[in-house]
């Protein structure tokens, strides 16, 4: 990871150095941050800071085996059947063919994954579209991350720490503070210098860079601008 890191940094290096003898730097600003945090390892071959947080691997794998072997046999094309990071998804043209009831076969798999240790909730999207997204920080999170034409019917929650594999990789999809915050950095002489930890969004970036250079959006934005950051 150090590697990695090390890398990137060199990256950017060259991109920023070659960027500046195109244009003046006194008229670039950079925004900085990540698609997603990253799950504390709880392998205990894994040396950690975290390395007493309970955790494990829940093995979802069997339910999304035992659903996919129904769905054949009651004539579904499960070709529009497929288990992603955390999530169903199901077609509903090939449900409708089959004459199968879509919203049926996504509860029982919510039923299914709920008896795997580690899962703490599986909600049918269209329950999760229901909630109160200003109190259900996971169901806003599971809704802001689904296309409106991506089919998802199932979204699968882990207990904190736990992960849907036995390795530890970078995790996605997962709706927990540790994985959703990402740090935001703004760099350029439109910005002041300092560390601001009060709470934003990734989406603040976009109205901050529109008001930095003095655009007016055409639209209603969900961000606000961080005018703290701003000189």
């Amino acid at each position: 990871l150090h590697d990695q890191i090390v890398r990137v940094d060199r990256y950017l290096g060259a991109f920023i150095d070659s960027l500046y003898r195109m244009r003046d730097s006194a008229s670039i600003v950079f925004a900085l941050t990540s698609d997603h945090g990253v799950a504390p390892s709880v392998d205990p071959s894994v040396k950690s800071r975290y390395r007493n947080v309970p955790g494990g691997v829940a093995d979802i794998i069997p339910a999304v085996r035992a659903l996919y072997q129904g769905l054949r046999a009651t004539g579904v094309d499960t070709s529009g059947y497929w288990w992603d990071d955390g999530f169903l998804v199901l077609e509903p043209e090939a449900f409708a063919r089959a004459r199968v009831n879509r919203d049926s076969v996504a509860r029982v798999f919510a039923a299914m994954a709920m008896k795997v240790e580690g899962v703490a909730r599986a909600d049918l999207v269209s329950d999760l579209a229901r909630r109160d997204t200003t109190k259900d920080a996971i169901a806003r999170r599971w809704l802001h991350m689904f296309p409106p034409d991506l089919p998802a019917a199932v979204a699968v929650t882990l207990k904190p720490f736990w992960y849907r594999y036995s390795a530890n990789p970078a995790t996605h999809g997962s709706p927990h503070d540790y994985d959703a915050h990402v740090p935001v950095i703004f760099y350029g002489p439109m910005i002041r210098a300092g560390r601001y930890d009060e709470f934003v969004r990734v989406v603040d970036i976009g109205p901050t860079l529109a008001e930095i250079v003095g655009v007016r959006p055409l639209e209603r934005m969900d961000g606000h601008v961080l005018r703290k950051a701003m000189r």
